[in-house]
């Protein structure tokens, strides 16, 4: 398909001004629960997309002809819902599309839910893959401080290693997963196609390509985490510290007030794990284009959405234009056999920080059943609640997300099916 180089219409600025702050809000929303946060997910997910997207124009030769992005964007179908930023709810481009197709009952109701609907499904993809690598190591964590501080209140310090021993093991794993899970997710955003998130190889050679980038990300991930684990801890020293209004708010209604405080603790929480991940899209982007530049990766090898736009955008074709920053020499030297071995020392000690805040942070507050070592906010579900289980016992939300899960999968199931008996 020829590109335009005529931009669609776009959204004055006042209604963009007006529609951030809403978008923020619903989203900060969704993070309460266990199926809203996998929601955040999948609309993160869309959005990471269109970074990538975004990366590849900037280095496009049809760029320098006069090509815009959104002008790209609107050329083709798979690309044309990324003229804007995702919806929470609603169909991109809702109505356009209805005054295209028509209304009717059921073109509305798929209008107003295809992206709730889809989000959901982005999400629960993302989130099974990221716990298939995150989750063992963050159990053999959990165990291991569980038992060591069990051992401590019973004198059983003859048996103090088998704690110790245990969470060194699920710390070094968790460590080593994340020299690949951020562009491991960034490659499943980009592709949309979750089996893509295991393409060790393909992820790999473009995380060597990116090694000064991955190490900028990992900064990223330990900076960021500092406040939100601080956040999550703060609460314990809400008594006895002399904010006597406070207290007194408190014990009125200490319910309401924590779910309250984790709501606003969004307002950090949401954006951190918004920006992480569009940061690991454009790296993962651009190293994609350096690896295919190098003949590391074959194209063949590509989704077929990367193949797609990348053809469109002649990056397929033609050799992407390197571009000029200020990081060039550094990023080279990291391309050495010496960069890369002093890079990767710093990126693990780097993601052993990060994990090291858990630690200390649950040194001061302790969170029952695990939520600190299952679940960390940046990597895997964003999900900001941490009501202690004297007001909500912990796992309660589990098993009601476990069956919406598998009664929506259900549905899916019968629907593919149908379709498929009706096709012949």
């Amino acid at each position: 398909m020829s590109i335009s180089p005529q931009d669609p219409a776009a959204l004055p600025r006042w209604k963009r001004l007006i529609m951030a702050p809403i978008k923020l809000l619903l989203g900060m929303a969704f993070t309460k629960s266990i199926l809203g946060a996998m929601i955040a997910i999948g609309w993160t997910q869309r959005l990471m997309q269109r970074n990538a997207l975004a990366v590849w124009w900037k280095r496009s030769l049809i760029k320098e002809k006069g090509t815009t992005f959104p002008g790209f964007l609107d050329t083709h179908l798979e690309t044309r819902p990324h003229l804007h930023w995702p919806n929470w709810f609603l169909r991109q481009n809702f109505l356009a599309n209805l005054r295209r197709e028509g209304p009717s009952p059921w073109r509305v109701f798929t209008g107003l839910t295809e992206s709730l609907r889809r989000n959901f499904w982005l999400g629960l993809q993302g989130i099974f893959n990221t716990s298939a690598l995150i989750l063992p190591s963050g159990t053999l964590m959990w165990f291991g401080w569980d038992y060591g501080w069990n051992m401590s209140f019973h004198k059983g310090y003859e048996q103090f290693y088998v704690g110790v021993t245990i969470s060194s093991v699920g710390f070094l794993a968790f460590v080593t997963a994340m020299f690949y899970v951020p562009l491991a997710q960034a490659r499943q955003a980009v592709t949309g196609q979750w089996r893509t998130f295991y393409d060790f190889r393909l992820v790999w050679r473009v995380a060597r390509e990116q090694w000064a980038a991955c190490l900028g990300l990992a900064i990223a991930y330990v900076l960021l985490a500092v406040p939100l684990n601080v956040l999550k801890t703060a609460p314990m020293f809400l008594y006895g510290h002399g904010f006597t209004a406070l207290e007194e708010l408190v014990a009125k209604d200490p319910k309401g007030f924590m779910n309250s405080y984790f709501f606003w603790t969004a307002v950090v929480g949401l954006p951190a794990y918004i920006l992480v991940r569009c940061l690991a899209a454009r790296i993962y982007a651009a190293g994609l284009l350096r690896a295919l530049r190098e003949k590391q990766v074959d194209p063949e090898k590509l989704s077929p959405a990367e193949q797609s736009a990348l053809d469109r955008l002649e990056l397929l074709t033609d050799t992407p234009p390197i571009l000029q920053s200020r990081w060039r020499r550094l990023a080279k030297w990291f391309g050495t056999k010496l960069g890369r071995a002093l890079g990767g020392f710093a990126i693990f000690w780097l993601w052993a920080a990060f994990q090291l805040q858990v630690y200390f942070a649950e040194f001061l507050n302790y969170h029952e059943a695990g939520r600190a070592w299952l679940n960390h906010p940046l990597v895997q579900l964003p999900w900001f609640q941490y009501l202690p289980t004297g007001l909500q016992p912990s796992g309660q939300e589990l098993p009601g997300a476990i069956g919406f899960i598998l009664l929506c999968a259900g549905i899916r199931a019968l629907i593919h099916l149908s379709r498929k008996l009706k096709n012949g």
